[in-house]
């Protein structure tokens, strides 16, 4: 080998039609990537340190054949252990864990996207506060003896308020009752179109974009099927808090498909539900809105049942 290490230095010719050819003087095995990546072209003295350059097409990619077979198993032994911890500390099987995996997979955008709405609830409400002890704008009522004794911020206008009135006049939570479909007809076609799947994701979707937003949301999750109007999975003020808890109103809601009479509620359920969050629940609390969400596959067409009957709430007739 003649001129050794030690000269370092690559000579290049570009020919008619070629690409850049490059020749090495002294290139052997040592000199090649420590990552298994061989690397040819013009070397480039960096911080002490000889480099190889090549154009990305012209690379060739390889596996080290040295890497030990302990090493993989040892990391491989590693990553189960710390899986099993995790899901001894949710309390977990494996099974359970790729089942709610899955779930959560096919609406991870879609959770977040509706969290997002749901947050912004909060600064919308925000804006809508009357100032009061303004200088002009609507006469407030509270104020005519101020006004009458010569006080000038009498009047009262919409507007943005700051921080500190913000604070102290916390919005109203909202009321939301959600109501899903788990009857024997989901369970039965969920082979032919993922209706019942489709329709868990959606439970979990909202069960985990209204995590941490009590204060804007008190909610509460049931299904309808030939069981009843109301099967109860998450009570009104107690919604699940953890993994292993929402997987369990999931996997209950998926075994009930399988064992339930066969029937449909679904009109019962929406009139049991309008009345539930129209009346007083005992909570004592003044909510801002009350709403009523309804998921189920019942043909209504059959039943020449239309949509102005469900909103004007004259199911029972």
């Amino acid at each position: 080998m003649s001129g050794g290490k030690g000269q370092g230095e690559a000579r290049g010719r570009r020919g008619q039609g070629e690409g850049f050819v490059v020749e090495e003087d002294g290139l052997t095995d040592d000199e090649q990537n420590n990552d298994g990546i061989h690397v040819g072209g013009p070397k480039n003295l960096i911080n002490g340190r000889t480099q190889q350059v090549q154009d990305i097409d012209q690379m060739s990619m390889r596996t080290p054949e040295n890497v030990s077979k302990k090493v993989t198993e040892a990391q491989r032994a590693m990553h189960d252990t710390a899986v099993k911890e995790k899901l001894s500390q949710l309390k977990m099987t494996m099974e359970e864990a790729e089942k709610f995996r899955q779930y959560q997979q096919g609406v991870t955008q879609e959770t977040q996207e509706l969290r997002l709405i749901l947050k912004s609830v909060d600064a919308t409400r925000k804006e809508r506060v009357w100032l009061k002890g303004q200088t002009s704008g609507e006469v407030d009522d509270s104020r005519l003896v101020d006004g009458l004794a010569g006080e000038k911020n009498i009047y009262r206008r919409r507007g943005v308020a700051d921080d500190r009135t913000h604070l102290m006049t916390a919005a109203r939570p909202k009321r939301l009752h959600i109501i899903m479909d788990v009857s024997a007809s989901m369970f039965r076609f969920n082979a032919h179109d993922g209706r019942l799947d489709r329709s868990l994701e959606a439970a979990l979707m909202m069960m985990e974009a209204l995590q941490g937003l009590e204060r804007q949301f008190t909610y509460s999750l049931s299904g309808h099927s030939g069981d009843g109007a109301k099967v109860v999975f998450v009570p009104r003020g107690n919604p699940p808090k953890t993994t292993k808890e929402m997987f369990s109103v999931l996997d209950i809601m998926e075994k009930h498909t399988r064992f339930c009479l066969a029937g449909d509620n679904t009109l019962q359920a929406i009139d049991e539900g309008i009345q539930m969050v129209s009346g007083d629940d005992g909570s004592g609390v003044d909510y801002d809105d009350r709403l009523v969400i309804v998921l189920s596959d019942a043909n209504l067409q059959q039943y020449s049942i239309k949509p102005t009957v469900i909103g004007a709430g004259k199911l029972r007739s």
